[in-house]
């Protein structure tokens, strides 16, 4: 037996530590003496002398065969995760229209009245059915411009696919991107019509703040409708899900804390969750003097959700196969024209799509190869790295880019790791 190459130990006091091991995910709080036993390790000796505390370790990952490569191991599930998902997910743009003016929007050059006509949503249709696995799922993500501008489209569509995953025994989830303006309570009635119980609303902090930064297209604020939209979604709690996003950058630092004080004091964190979204510089919209670098943006994250048991908790670092649906081969984005392309933040740019459901577009097998032939386990770089597991090379859209795309927690995980133990006490863990 050996040590994982992915052990992290985090000291305590008195001689005590955590062990967390980014490959598995498994952590451990060990007494003062366990702990000098596992530095030590000297395993045929401790299998001898204390095989339950052997065998522990060998279940959680922290101690591996002599044999095992843990590298092919990440390998492995990630290619299994690349090529055999059962799932189909796809991004739906109904509308590249919004009604929206965001300041910091990267979709400004791309934005137009544009909805998908009834060619291209018999197209889509015969996408998915083509692609669909027979007993798998399809997750559908609709998304813009601001998709709610399509109502009428999204209904028209769900209810094809709904008939086709009942003939191919498939589950049907989706989940909506929207700006809230036009999220009523007689469209969320037929949202769910549309089996759609998962939302992202993004609100930017106080009303003065949001209205900069998020106006209507022709500069009218925002905050007061979306703020009185969210208000009412309490009467379907029991039914759906609010992810809500607050972008920060260096101008509304303090938005974060006052939003997610407003969703307590109106008694709505039980189906609300608040987190925050970093603006990152881009060629037409924002300038990096008004962005926090990764680091920056890290602590600020770190220090949010260690301030809140039940938000830590989703934020544990488990390990991933596959970095986000990008690098999977059963992912696609889809446009309002039926371009498709392998991440939304690439939706209008022709350099980046891979064909087109319609059929009239060249896949351009170059991109769609720099998404899933790419391996973090071959990088020079990244194959060294014991944040590997959690991060698996990062965004591929940065990483093509030359940016930084590494995980955050490679400079806040220590931190996390003085919380985690007693929240996952809290949680029954």
């Amino acid at each position: 037996m050996k040590k994982s190459y992915y052990n992290f130990v985090f000291s305590k006091e008195q001689g005590e530590s955590i062990l967390y091991n980014s490959r598995t995910g498994a952590m451990a709080e060990l007494d003062k003496e366990h702990t000098k036993q596992f530095l030590a390790l000297a395993t045929p000796k401790l299998k001898q002398e204390n095989p339950e505390f052997t065998e522990a370790l060998l279940q959680n990952g922290f101690v591996i065969e002599d044999e095992v490569s843990e590298l092919d191991m990440i390998r492995y599930d990630m290619l299994r995760a690349r090529f055999g998902n059962r799932s189909l997910a796809v991004t739906l743009t109904p509308t590249q229209d919004c009604n929206f003016g965001c300041r910091y929007c990267y979709e400004k050059g791309v934005l137009q009245s544009k909805y998908m006509d009834e060619a291209t949503q018999d197209a889509v249709v015969d996408y998915i059915e083509e692609n669909i696995i027979v007993g798998g799922n399809l997750q559908l993500c609709w998304y813009g411009g601001e998709p709610l501008l399509a109502l009428d489209i999204i209904k028209r569509l769900t209810e094809r696919f709904l008939v086709i995953c009942e003939e191919k025994k498939v589950t049907y989830e989706a989940d909506i991107i929207t700006n809230g303006y036009l999220l009523t309570p007689e469209v969320v009635d037929e949202l769910l019509g549309c089996k759609i119980t998962k939302y992202q609303i993004t609100l930017d902090g106080n009303e003065k703040t949001h209205n900069e930064r998020r106006p209507l297209a022709e500069g009218t604020p925002t905050y007061q409708t979306i703020w009185e939209n969210i208000l009412k979604l309490k009467d379907f709690r029991e039914k759906i899900r609010i992810v809500l996003r607050v972008n920060i950058d260096k101008n509304n630092t303090d938005a974060l804390s006052f939003v997610k004080q407003n969703v307590e004091k109106e008694g709505m964190d039980d189906f609300i969750f608040v987190y925050p979204g970093r603006v990152i510089e881009t060629e037409i919209c924002h300038n990096s003097e008004e962005c926090y670098s990764s680091r920056e943006f890290a602590v600020l994250e770190q220090e949010f959700f260690c301030s809140d048991a039940a938000l830590l908790y989703n934020y544990y670092p488990q390990p991933k196969h596959l970095v986000c649906f990008a690098d999977s081969e059963n992912s696609a984005v889809i446009d309002a024209d039926g371009n498709i392309y392998k991440c939304f933040m690439e939706i209008g740019d022709k350099n980046r799509c891979i064909g087109n459901v319609r059929g009239n577009e060249k896949c351009r097998e170059e991109v769609l190869y720099q998404y899933l032939l790419w391996d973090a386990t071959e990088d020079k770089k990244c194959k060294k790295c014991k944040y590997l597991p959690i991060c698996m090379g990062g965004c591929p859209k940065m990483r093509y880019k030359g940016r930084e795309a590494c995980t955050k927690l490679k400079y806040t995980l220590s931190e996390y790791m003085k919380y985690f133990p007693q929240t996952m006490k809290e949680k029954g863990i």
